[in-house]
């Protein structure tokens, strides 16, 4: 029978968007299901905190913790003796492994019930029971021991019957039977990990769609892009896949129309041309300025608003000769920096000096990064996009050799086909 490896942020289906696909995956088909529950960033943050006040004998830790559980609906009270311990005879740093894990655990299992609870049959399992790695100072992560990892893998699920199996995510178990916790990648390492294991068709990594891009990028383009188009897209986290030449698949929780980058992380040819890949979804700012004489004041006055707000913009123009100013910011802030433009740009007396400013949402940043050897293209990639008919809103100048461009995006697709065909060789 063969296994699907899901990766899900434990609390993704009270969100809005209701994890209605993700729930419909589970149910359908004939295949076993691993979903990795990642622990709330949240919960490590808080656990995390309480170490260090018992470390310094605080006994804040304990309200603390109190409020935690109740918070969760968590019963604290080994937890509570552990941080004890660490308050009375001393810390040591496996102590610490050992209290994070509680993040992951819970997060397992409340996860486990509300999958019983819409009429899945689902079970539980701690990674510990699963995984084995030692750290590697030299890579700053793990390493799985493969051979122990596929040893206790297939004693554990060998006798497990339930079609869903719910792993707590980020834990290893160390080769001395001692807890080893990843907290960096979350639940990334050992999801890919557990695919190897089973030997799973597809990871899929659940998400919120707060990544847009289009069609399929390479592990190369993973490298260069990372974090900028998905967290997931984080090639120390996914190690496992791309050793072992699997495939994830990031998809969005609610179905339907939402974009998802299915992205094949293969190690990059010898020489590949360029790395592209969609970035963000971005919202187009257009200030027009009362005269030409004050745009550089209007510049200035651009970014100490963006300044105050902690914003770096994606894409800034300022043509030359004309009073008119383009700007470029991740949508997540688009609505900060409207509110702080309206104020800095074009607020009544003599300070003001923009005429209007005009909002354009459904754009995209498209970056091309072309790996080192490669000429600069920016002249060739704008030809390419124009005899297909797209024009770029805003140019993204970044080091060269090497482009950034914002697009419409009813433009992305068309853009993506014609400059995979151009660079991507």
């Amino acid at each position: 029978m063969t296994w699907t490896v899901h990766l899900l942020e434990e609390g993704a289906l009270d969100a809005s968007d209701g994890g209605g696909a993700f729930v419909r995956a589970l149910a359908a088909g004939e295949g076993r299901h691993c979903v990795v529950a990642a622990p709330p960033a949240e919960d490590v943050s808080e656990l995390a905190a309480m170490i260090d006040l018992a470390r310094a004998r605080d006994d804040r830790y304990r309200t603390r913790l109190d409020a935690l559980g109740a918070r969760r609906g968590e019963d604290v009270r080994d937890l509570a003796d552990i941080l004890h311990a660490v308050r009375t005879v001393g810390f040591r740093e496996a102590t610490r492994d050992l209290v994070l894990a509680y993040a992951s655990l819970w997060a397992a299992g409340r996860l486990a019930e509300r999958l019983t609870a819409l009429g899945l049959d689902v079970v539980a399992l701690d990674g510990r029971d699963l995984l084995v790695a030692h750290p590697d100072p030299d890579e700053g992560d793990l390493r799985v021991e493969w051979d122990a990892s596929r040893e206790a893998t297939g004693g554990v699920l060998g006798g497990v019957s339930a079609r869903v199996v719910v792993v707590a995510g980020a834990l290893f178990a160390a080769p001395d039977d001692a807890t080893v916790t990843v907290t960096a990648a979350g639940g990334d390492h050992s999801a890919g990990a557990l695919a190897v294991l089973v030997g799973a068709r597809e990871v899929v990594r659940w998400t919120h769609g707060e990544a847009l891009a289009v069609g399929e990028i390479t592990y190369a383009t993973a490298a260069v892009l990372g974090a900028d188009v998905h967290p997931a897209l984080q090639p120390a986290a996914w190690k496992p896949l791309v050793e072992h030449g699997l495939t994830l698949e990031l998809r969005p929780l609610a179905g339907g129309e939402s974009t998802f980058v299915r992205t094949a992380l293969r190690k990059p040819p010898v020489r590949p041309v360029a790395a592209f890949g969609v970035v963000a979804p971005v919202t187009l700012f257009r200030a027009v300025g009362r005269s030409v004489g004050r745009s550089a004041r209007m510049f200035r006055s651009v970014f100490a608003a963006l300044g105050d707000l902690g914003v770096a913009p994606l894409a800034l123009c300022l043509p030359t000769g004309t009073g008119e100013l383009v700007l470029a910011v991740h949508a997540r802030d688009a609505d900060a920096v409207a509110a702080k433009l309206a104020h800095a740009l074009l607020w009544e007396g003599r300070g003001r000096v923009a005429q209007e400013v005009a909002r354009v949402d459904a754009c995209a940043l498209v970056r091309v990064a072309l790996h080192e050897g490669a000429p600069p293209v920016l002249g060739e990639l704008l030809g390419v996009l124009a005899r297909e008919g797209v024009a770029p809103l805003v140019s993204a100048h970044g080091a060269s050799p090497g482009a950034g461009l914002v697009l419409a995006e009813k433009d992305l697709a068309r853009a993506k086909t014609a400059l995979d065909e151009a660079f991507v060789r």
